[in-house]
């Protein structure tokens, strides 16, 4: 233990990096199954606040999870960070009460949770009350999301923490990502700091707006095909798919972000210092991807209302990681399919076209609930996960009729062939006729 000048002890307060994939996990406690832990030290400015960060596990919730992260080393605070790739309302609640179980204990004045690109916690009794009774009053809360499928007022807020809000921000238009959401966030907090406004914009801004190229499909719905954007935007959306895991792409992150701070490297950002990596990256998926696509290519259906209206659906076992750029390619070659849902052992991600009537977050919400798990997202891009597999039942009228049509003889030809009417439960229909395969 260090000393200070004046004789008073000195705390090194771990900064740490947490990979979760469930509070059920053996180590959650001790080590929510990934641990890293650091100190970063800011010379006579160390503070006494804990920031504890709590975001998704993608691309756009690493880069959100550095935003506020850089801004607590910057200010000479103390953090912690966790990613979670389940961004659901139950385990952001899970996350918040373990942690300030862990943490409340420590010599802080504030501690302040930021949630961002996930869920906020849930509107429930029980939690409301567990955070009026049992948190002290140094705990805050600020949220910064983009989903329309997660949108809650800022009222509705603080109903669930009351006067602990913060900071606070939900745009779910396509210019607003996590990580922009936050990278203004902490703008807007250094307003009163020029020095470190200015460190933090230049370091932040160009790489949370790239990958806001990526995670809105800015790239394609803003600019030419073979536009620097739209080629930046591809090329960002690969790196979470070949860098192994989240804990390894955050501190690929890191570490790219700390060589933009050494002496001599003020006018180098985290975009340019991360490009060889995610030049290397585009690379290897572009060939990867050509593979996955290859064997899912001629499993499209068509699928009949009563009044004879085809809907064209995808539905095709993808890793998760080839599920966006497969679904482009497939739209690419099939551009009138109006839904594409590619399905792991784990859940699915649910894609519809821009002309759709049903937004992709309510199918996804949807067969989230009848799998027994959830789902939310965006309205052309939605994702979500199953709690049971291979047991499930049809539900609906037992005599209604399930008929498709298979366009092709393949993988997916001993699906019954009648016709259905065509609607949410259809899909429900159709996951449970290639039930037995997951």
């Amino acid at each position: 233990m260090r000393v200070r000048k004046d004789g008073n002890k000195m705390v090194n307060y771990p900064n740490e990096f947490k990979c979760v994939t469930s509070v059920f996990d053996e180590c959650f406690e001790d080590a929510l199954l990934e641990e890293k832990c650091y100190t970063h030290e800011c010379s006579g400015r160390r503070g006494e606040k804990l920031w504890i960060i709590i975001s998704h596990s993608d691309m756009d919730g690493v880069t959100s999870a550095i935003n506020f992260a850089f801004q607590a080393q910057l200010r000479g605070d103390n953090f912690v960070v966790y990613l979670e790739r389940n961004p659901q309302a139950d385990i952001t609640w899970d996350l918040v009460s373990e942690s300030y179980v862990r943490y409340k204990a420590g010599n802080y004045y504030e501690i302040e949770f930021v949630i961002c690109d996930r869920m906020f916690i849930p509107n429930h009794d029980c939690i409301i009350n567990d955070i009026k009774n049992n948190f002290d009053d140094r705990v805050k809360f600020s949220w910064y999301d983009h989903h329309e499928g997660n949108a809650v007022s800022e009222e509705g807020i603080r109903e669930i923490v009351g006067n602990r809000l913060k900071g606070y921000c939900n745009r779910t238009t396509d210019d607003w990502c996590g990580a922009t959401l936050t990278c203004e966030a902490v703008l807007d907090r250094f307003v009163d700091d020029s020095l470190l406004y200015e460190i933090f914009r230049r370091k932040m801004f160009t790489m949370s707006n790239a990958v806001n190229l990526w995670d809105t499909f800015l790239w394609k719905k803003r600019y030419e095909p073979d536009s620097y954007e739209s080629l930046l935007g591809q090329k960002i959306g690969t790196v979470d798919k070949i860098i192994e895991n989240e804990k390894l792409v955050y501190f690929k992150m890191w570490d790219a972000l700390k060589e933009t701070t050494e002496v001599g490297n003020e006018d180098y950002d985290l975009l340019k210092a991360m490009m060889p990596t995610i030049d290397e990256c585009y690379l290897q998926f572009k060939e990867l991807l050509i593979n996955e696509f290859n064997k899912i290519k001629d499993l499209g259906i068509i699928v009949y209302s009563s009044s004879g209206k085809s809907h064209k659906v995808l539905l095709a076992p993808i890793p998760w990681k080839f599920a966006t750029g497969v679904k482009e390619l497939y739209i690419k070659h099939n551009p009138d399919t109006d839904v594409v849902i590619c399905y792991n052992l784990y859940g699915a991600s649910v894609y519809t076209n821009d002309n759709y009537d049903i937004p992709a977050y309510s199918i996804a919400n949807y067969l989230g609930t009848l799998f027994g798990g959830n789902g939310g997202g965006h309205k052309a891009a939605s994702g979500f996960t199953f709690k049971s597999r291979g047991d499930f039942t049809v539900i609906g009228d037992k005599n209604m009729s399930k008929i498709i049509q298979i366009r092709d003889e393949n993988d997916l030809s001993y699906i019954t062939r009648n016709r259905i009417e065509f609607g949410l439960k259809e899909f429900y229909y159709l996951m449970n006729f290639i039930g037995g395969k997951l």
